[in-house]
């Protein structure tokens, strides 16, 4: 019986190469893919389909984790892994897989390549429909039946109409792909990545998909595709890395060419993009929060992890609770037997925007340092006081590379809940083993409203929490001295002494707790690190550098420029006794920037605004007659490729055409402000408000980068920070 499979399996596969006019190479190890088609059938029973992941051994840690989901999700029993090498081969058996392991030969990259589309053919081309599957595919769930009702082992259960938070495939579409564009539902080159993760601009609108994730059905039009694809991966096409060169000739075969239309379009592709709800890549999943934001929400069938570097994906895994490599409870439960210490503190949202919560964690890494703690990093936030806040992660902001770098000791946000899950829960359990702290008697602990329409109608944290009520001893009121300027080590040693055997302290704000070290030598060494190891995200400094190069184009020549910083919002509101209406600012800063620029140069030929109101009506207008300069805001010089990656996609409905739509899309997601802070950074001269942190931050930039005297007489209104602040 199975030699009759294997003879109509190859007489079938010889038929459609014929037909097609293919004669692509056989690959190596003479009988393998009968071998493959036989073990094919055996993996999908009645179901006449699999799931195949082709695998190394170099992957090792990657394909644990992929391992682990498969059997967790109910893939398992229709999975197929092909490996590349014994370790690989031995990797999948020990996860109870069915395995075919590549006969071994000489292979190079290309001709690997070449050899897994003609696998690919072999079971197509024998009625096995294939999903298939890379390692940075986590399985979440079993996809419903796609083809016709199957019957054996591996059958589904008998159809009905799938629900809302469901998926299952409308039979429209013999080859279904993963979209790897930001919005997921386009299939476009969105630029070569760069090493950091960050993106090129991208060269071509041609279809691309993802090469992680998709479904070929059993059908001959994509047989005959993956032998076209196996054919010009092997005899066409420049070097270079192979994926590379295999995603363009992937979009080039999706297209119905010449041999297709002999056949009167007949054997034409019918290929669509996987739902992202459903089958979200990394940026929708980790930072725009698709799935999880849905109403209801949805459990993805698969997550595909590209937009996300290697170095940050262990840390994004662990906080979705997603790394099933080892045991991360465990090592909790280990480092808290080794004695080890933590301290832990509360993100908030409500008028705390990204440079507060800079200035926060900058408070945090230095009591974890007087207190020799560990510190557990806590959740951001995606937008500051409107729009539709959600938690991030800190690779969201900051460069936790470099952040782990320069203090080794910082601990992901899970870890939180893996250790110290009684400090998780609000009101919190009681606990002899955690201890909150707060050091100003005003504020509160509990866990903050996050709906858009409470926060702009309670505008305090206090508004939004019941009384707290702990058992005695576990909540401490400390009240710092000089509050908005920290209180300095020697404060915080005496007040944190009797706390020092607890394992853990949480306190309810950092923001301005700590000020500086008394010693200047120990101060100066910890800013040193400091700025070392708070970076911003790779893609935040690769977006202000294209909106750099942009800005200094317009500008032609030198391409100078000069900068001002009105926040308006907010602070309408907030410092309504000191804040000036738009054509009074606008004219106080003209004089600053005069004042500042007294005796040298002619003034810059162009005005950069930073502005949470930069492109609304007339406040452009306002500034150019103030200064008589062009005014340029991000708006202008914010590369469009990238506007999706910063949240514009799923979060607003603005876009980069123009100033007059742009103001939606980047006034919401906190990025975007990090960006013209970077912009501002660069220019010749600075104005803004000392009453801001986005200000402060400023010159914090511009002290870094040695610009003299860069923030003394610097604020629209003529005040003075404090000579003891410190810019962060």
């Amino acid at each position: 019986m199975l030699v009759l499979l294997l003879h109509q399996f190859s007489s079938s596969l010889r038929a459609v190469e014929s037909a097609s006019g293919l004669r692509p190479r056989r690959p190596p190890g003479g009988g393998d893919e009968a071998d493959l088609v036989a073990l094919g059938r055996r993996v999908a029973g009645g179901g006449q389909r699999l799931v195949l992941c082709f695998l190394r051994a170099e992957q090792r840690e990657e394909a644990v984790n992929f391992l682990a989901h498969v059997n967790t999700s109910g893939v398992g029993r229709l999975f197929l892994g092909v490996a590349l090498d014994g370790p690989a081969a031995s990797l999948l058996k020990a996860f109870g897989a069915a395995v075919h392991q590549l006969a071994p030969a000489p292979l190079d990259a290309r001709a690997l390549a070449a050899a897994r589309w003609r696998y690919l053919a072999a079971l197509t081309g024998a009625g096995i429909a294939v999903w298939v599957s890379d390692v940075r595919v986590l399985w979440r769930r079993r996809p419903l039946n796609a083809g016709p009702p199957a019957t054996g082992r591996n059958a589904d259960p008998p159809p009905r109409a799938p629900r809302a938070s469901e998926w299952a495939p409308s039979g429209e579409c013999d080859l279904m792909l993963a979209s790897a564009a930001p919005d997921g539902r386009r299939l476009v080159v969105p630029g070569a990545l760069r090493a950091d993760g960050s993106r090129e601009p991208p060269t071509s609108r041609t279809p691309s998909p993802s090469l992680a994730l998709g479904f070929h059905d059993a059908v001959p039009s994509v047989t005959r595709w993956q032998l076209r694809m196996a054919r010009w991966i092997l005899e066409e096409g420049p070097g270079g890395p192979v994926y590379l060169h295999e995603e363009t000739l992937l979009a080039r075969a999706l297209v119905c060419d010449d041999e297709d239309r002999a056949r009167g379009g007949a054997s034409c592709l019918r290929w669509c993009v996987l739902p992202p709800d459903f089958f979200p890549n990394g940026l929708q999943f980790f930072q725009q929060r698709l799935p999880q934001l849905r109403e209801p929400p949805v459990q993805p069938v698969a997550v595909i992890l590209d937009w996300t570097p290697r170095g940050r994906l262990r840390t994004r895994l662990l906080d979705e609770g997603l790394w099933r490599v080892g045991s991360p409870e465990a090592d909790a439960e280990g480092a808290l037997a080794r004695g080890e210490r933590f301290l832990a503190y509360k993100e908030l949202v409500i008028n705390n925007g990204l440079s507060n919560s800079r200035s926060a964690l900058r408070s945090a890494l230095a009591i974890a340092e007087l207190t020799n703690r560990s510190l557990i990093l806590p959740p951001f936030w995606s937008t500051h006081l409107r729009g539709d806040p959600h938690r991030v992660g800190a690779d969201y902001y900051f460069n936790v590379e470099a952040l782990r770098r320069n203090f080794p000791r910082v601990r992901e946000t899970s870890f939180l809940r893996r250790a110290f899950p009684d400090a998780t829960a609000w009101p919190p359990k009681p606990s002899v083993r955690v201890h909150f702290v707060q050091l100003h008697p005003d504020e509160s602990l509990c866990e903050e409203r996050t709906d858009s329409a409470a926060l702009e109608a309670l505008g305090t944290m206090n508004a939004t929490c019941p009384s707290l009520r702990l058992p005695a001893g576990q909540l401490r009121s400390i009240r710092a001295t000089k509050y908005h300027l920290g209180a300095s080590e020697t404060e915080l040693a005496k007040w944190l002494a009797p706390l020092a055997h607890e394992p853990l302290l949480y306190f309810g704000r950092m923001f301005r707790r700590f000020g500086r070290f008394s010693s200047p030598r120990m101060h100066e060494a910890f800013r040193a690190r400091y700025a070392a190891a708070v970076q911003p995200a790779p893609e935040i400094r690769a977006v202000a550098e294209e909106a750099l190069r942009a800005l200094r184009a317009l500008g032609g020549g030198s391409g100078a420029f000069d900068c001002v910083h009105m926040r308006r919002r907010d602070f309408v509101a907030d410092h309504a006794a000191e804040e000036r209406g738009v054509d009074e600012y606008a004219a106080l800063s003209a004089e600053r920037l005069h004042a500042v620029s007294t005796g040298t140069d002619a003034p810059a030929a162009m005005l950069y605004l930073a502005s949470d109101v930069a492109d609304e009506l007339g406040v452009r207008e306002a500034f150019r007659r103030a200064t008589g300069r062009r005014v340029i805001t991000l708006a202008d010089v914010f590369p469009p490729w990238e506007l999706d990656t910063f949240g514009a996609t799923e979060h607003s409905a603005g876009s980069i055409g123009g100033p007059s739509t742009a103001n939606a899309a980047l006034a919401r997601d906190m990025r975007f402000g990090n960006v013209d802070q970077h912009v501002c950074a660069e220019a010749r001269f600075f104005a803004g408000n000392v009453f801001s942190s986005f200000t402060h931050h400023v010159c914090y930039l511009r002290v870094l980068r040695g610009v003299p005297a860069a923030c003394v007489g610097s604020d629209v209104y003529g005040r003075e920070a404090d000579p003891r602040t410190e810019w962060v």
